[in-house]
């Protein structure tokens, strides 16, 4: 079945996308926009900085 043959029928599931994934296409899941892959990497980040600060503490 074709898209426009699902919407037709309204067989279609998927919902729209929201907010800022709606307006830019790389602010989906695993996307590169600075905004959205800063907060996908945050707790990476934060670890990575608390080794670098125990190793440049400890040597």
């Amino acid at each position: 079945m074709s898209l426009d043959k699902a919407i037709e029928h309204g067989k279609e599931k998927r919902k729209p996308y929201h907010k800022s994934k709606a307006i830019d296409k790389s602010c989906r899941n695993h996307g590169g926009c600075p905004y959205c892959e800063q907060n996908r990497l945050y707790k990476f980040k934060k670890a990575e900085d608390k080794s670098d600060f125990y190793f440049k503490k400890n040597n």
